[in-house]
């Protein structure tokens, strides 16, 4: 397939940089980044303002993409409260520029969205419910996914839990990486979600292309949930080392002003993975079997 090609937006990002190396063997990658310029071997990377048109026009025209993967934008609960206009601007508004370039150019547009669309108040949520955000990043997903389904012609959505791995800035460490370094790290205990390694994502993209999928909006997630702080630990028992740097705390999301939420209340952010099982004809794993597999990925080693 290396005479398709993929414009990866945002490829300085953790899953952006990650999807481009997961594609690099079998498609021409292009990648955008905006002010931490990133070097990937086999990829040609190139700066760009997503939110200027005649940016993304020229990106369009230089790469002439069969898929285009939206990874940029601000993908921090913490960055998004911080600039919540920042936040609206990349995560949802500069779609507008990106989706019309898809059309003129006949490309498919696959957007990485969030569990944090909902509240995490749920049991468990599937692909029908509607978003009960009370984040700012929950919020500009949600609009992201909103205006897709509504102006996109040939689009895929997927709703991702946690997903972990090495990102390609080691000087700004990741939570993964900083267990991998036994940095002294505060893991909460109160938010319960799923955790799966980046490239189940690149996975479920590639079989998803593969079976054309279009126009759909599906969960990525393992069939179980932990807390970073239960993650953390399984971390340490997989990789052998000692959990003494892993510390109990309890996280209060930084909620939008209409919205209101308990101190330290107990979230689960449960995604039903049912539809895409079906779709694709697999089997999600466990947060345990997604570790296991991260450890033979990575041979064992820890990089602490």
């Amino acid at each position: 397939m290396k005479n398709k090609s993929i414009l990866i937006l945002g490829v300085s990002s953790f899953v952006g940089s990650n999807l481009a190396e997961f594609f690099k063997k079998d498609y021409k990658i292009f990648g955008t980044y905006f002010k931490n310029k990133v070097e990937i071997p086999g990829i040609f990377t190139f700066p760009c303002d997503i939110s200027k048109s005649e940016q993304i026009q020229t990106c369009f025209q230089v790469s002439r993409p069969d898929i285009v993967i939206y990874c940029a934008g601000v993908p921090s609960v913490f960055g998004c409260h911080e600039d919540s206009r920042e936040a609206v601007k990349l995560n949802a508004n500069a779609l507008y520029f990106v989706t019309e370039n898809c059309l003129k150019h006949s490309s498919k547009i696959i957007y990485i969205s969030s569990s944090l669309v909902f509240s995490g108040e749920k049991e468990l949520y599937g692909e029908i419910d509607i978003p009960d955000y009370t984040t700012e990043l929950g919020k500009t997903k949600s609009s992201g996914e909103y205006f897709l389904e509504t102006s996109a012609q040939d689009y895929l959505i997927f709703r991702c839990c946690q997903l972990y791995g090495r990102g390609i800035v080691w000087q700004r460490p990741n939570f993964f990486q900083q267990l991998e370094k036994q940095i002294e790290i505060s893991c909460d205990d109160n938010i319960s979600m799923g955790f799966l390694d980046i490239n189940y994502l690149g996975m479920v993209i590639s079989l998803s292309i593969g079976s054309d999928l279009r126009n759909l909006l599906l969960h990525v997630s393992s069939t179980n949930l932990f807390t970073k702080f239960q993650f953390a630990n399984q971390y340490a028992k997989l990789f052998q080392v000692e959990p003494g740097f892993i510390k109990k705390t309890f996280l209060d999301l930084p909620v939008i002003s209409e919205k209101s939420v308990k101190k330290e209340q107990k979230l689960n952010f449960n995604l039903s993975t049912k539809n895409l099982e079906n779709y694709l004809n697999i089997t999600f794993p466990t947060i345990e079997e997604s570790l296991a597999v991260t450890y033979k990925r990575l041979s064992g080693r820890n990089f602490g």
